[in-house]
């Protein structure tokens, strides 16, 4: 039971890292409003 506990754990830390990683180069080159817009414009078109 603690070797699953744990190997959540693992996956949930390596997932918020991998999210963090790939997010970071966004921020760098966007402003966050102009992020945040394009992000709206993506989702929310058809």
């Amino acid at each position: 039971m603690a070797a699953l506990w744990l190997r959540r754990k693992i996956a949930a830390i390596g997932f918020a890292t991998a999210l963090a990683v790939s997010a970071l180069p966004l921020f760098l080159v966007m402003p966050p409003a102009d992020l945040w817009q394009a992000l709206v414009t993506h989702f929310t078109t058809t």
